[in-house]
């Protein structure tokens, strides 16, 4: 008897959905094999460091991006699609530590004012706020929301005015999108007197300010992580939440700028996707480029035009693989971007795109025996999230459950 396309269908996302699984479990399992326990109970993990010439491991920060939060929110979003109570025990005392941390430090003034922390929403303190809040959903544990907003108390002016990179990663931009995360969970006044929304738009002003990156031709100025459109991302969001109406005149005024060549509002013109080596992946090119647009189009439709968007799409979810798996500048950073894409435009066709990129780069990852990472493996398998396996873990659990895990690099 001849099988049915619908059935042909049904048992290649079958057994798609297991190599998820299989693949996600994997990733936990190295993850758990490499953690270190300390004696008050609570985990850590180690990687080696790049100045040191022995490239001798050390313990890894606390940030998202390369730190303890972005494993632990791994955890968190493999026990929110898995359940286990190890996976929820595993979350919760990898974040201990930061969690008495901020406890201590946000009630001694000396103390705040002596951090020197960015503030960026994937290195920074804003990366602290965001995977905490984020982590706490995941978990179900209001409780952790609220350690959230006591560390809006090290968030002070003068951090705020020292910030010169302005981006995403380690700037004002990433605090925006942090707090207004935090402002979901948490609106009220925090110890400093300030609710986040109102911190937010503190960020904003200064960003307002200091507004070189509007004009910037640096490498990676137009893209998600270190350049225009995570900026333009926070500021669209925050349009969003408060009305501003000079947020929304910077965003128009900064579109003709776009490195992407955008032309102006009324041009008929089409967009022409990123050109450098790194041109689909998130951090610089054209995945993150897309998020970007995406926001910009949440605020006021055809804002961006909506060929530049496909433009965009099409490009990130092309077959031909990259170089590395990663988040960051890798094959997952797409497939998060595609799968974002899904949900926001309500397009399931991206989500099928997402699927068969992953299904390329699982058969890739299964004939070298690893996936493809930019640090040097030989010195052991990279644990992070944006840079490592964490973060191939939890675009893979998303994938499981597209509508419940956020997109972390969109800091949604």
């Amino acid at each position: 008897m001849r099988m049915s396309a619908d059935s042909t269908k049904y048992q290649r996302d079958a057994g798609l959905q297991t190599s998820l699984q299989r693949a996600t479990m994997e990733i936990a399992e190295v993850l758990r094999a490499n953690a270190r326990v300390t004696s008050d109970g609570s985990m850590y993990w180690r990687h080696p460091s790049r100045p040191s010439p022995s490239l001798q491991p050390l313990p890894v920060g606390p940030h998202l991006y390369a730190g303890a939060t972005g494993i632990a929110l791994f955890f968190a979003a493999m026990w929110s699609v898995h359940g286990g109570d190890d996976l929820r025990d595993i979350s919760l005392r990898t974040i201990a530590p930061l969690r008495a941390d901020i406890r201590e430090i946000s009630v001694d003034r000396e103390r705040v004012r002596r951090l020197h922390q960015p503030i960026g929403g994937l290195t920074g303190l804003g990366s602290v706020i965001y995977a905490l809040v984020r982590i706490g959903d995941l978990l179900r544990d209001e409780t952790i929301a609220d350690d959230a907003q006591l560390a809006t108390a090290m968030l002070t002016s003068d951090h705020i005015a020292a910030d010169q990179k302005l981006d995403v990663m380690v700037g004002s931009a990433g605090a925006v999108l942090a707090l207004l995360a935090l402002a979901e969970r948490r609106p009220g006044e925090a110890l400093n007197g300030e609710p986040p929304v109102e911190l937010a738009l503190r960020c904003a002003r200064h960003l307002l300010h200091n507004d070189r990156w509007i004009t910037s031709k640096s490498r990676g100025a137009e893209g998600f992580c270190h350049g225009r459109a995570g900026i333009r991302t926070a500021l669209a969001k925050l349009y969003q939440k408060t009305g501003h109406h000079q947020l929304c005149e910077v965003l128009q005024r900064c579109l003709s700028f776009d490195g992407s060549h955008l032309p102006p509002l009324d041009d008929g013109q089409r967009v022409a996707p990123p050109t450098a080596p790194s041109r689909r992946s998130w951090c610089k090119g054209g995945a993150g480029i897309a998020l970007g647009r995406m926001a910009l189009n949440k605020i006021r439709p055809g804002l961006s035009r909506t060929s530049d968007l496909i433009s965009l799409l099409e490009d990130t979810a092309t077959p031909s693989l990259s170089d590395t798996d990663d988040l960051c500048c890798g094959n997952f950073g797409r497939v998060d971007v595609l799968v974002h894409a899904a949900n926001v435009l309500r397009e399931p066709t991206y989500l099928g795109k997402a699927l068969d990129l992953t299904s390329r780069v699982l058969e890739r990852a299964q004939r070298q025996g690893r996936y493809s990472l930019r640090f040097d493996q030989s010195a052991g398998v990279d644990l992070r999230l944006f840079p490592g396996i964490a973060g191939i873990g939890y675009s893979l659990a998303r994938l499981q459950a597209t509508s419940t895990i956020p997109c972390v690099v969109a800091m949604e």
